[in-house]
């Protein structure tokens, strides 16, 4: 028996996930879980099944989730994936970001590469 059983209405809709998805993460959690369903270990899907290589843990992960969530199981949760450095709504509204100035902002020059005020007693190539 597969690990995951797919309904009448699961199947052709994963068909269409995996074959229309505009986003690739959705085709490859689409192809995966299709291929689980028809009979393949999720280790044998990981190793061999799809284009790049994956844990099979990965693919027992997203099996989990199908059998949680459904279709959205192919999305990736918001909050997940890198944040960013920089948030315009946060700073303006006084938000915990620390404003250090933007690159080519002037500011003082870094140390060591102030230039040193003349001297008037000697002449600008004496050292």
């Amino acid at each position: 028996m597969p690990l995951l059983v797919l309904t009448d209405e699961q199947r052709p809709a994963l068909e269409r996930r995996r074959d229309t998805a505009p986003k690739p993460h959705e085709r490859e959690r689409a192809a995966a879980l299709l291929k689980v369903g028809a009979g393949l270990s999720p280790a044998q899907v990981a190793r061999a099944g799809l284009l790049r290589h994956r844990q099979r843990t990965t693919v027992y992960a997203w099996v989990r989730r199908c059998r949680q969530e459904g279709m959205a199981a192919l999305s990736i949760r918001p909050g997940r994936g890198r944040q960013p450095a920089f948030s315009p709504g946060l700073s303006a509204a006084g938000g915990s970001q620390t404003s250090a100035p933007a690159r080519g902002a002037a500011g003082p020059p870094p140390m060591g590469l102030r230039p040193r005020p003349l001297d008037p007693g000697h002449a600008p190539g004496d050292l």
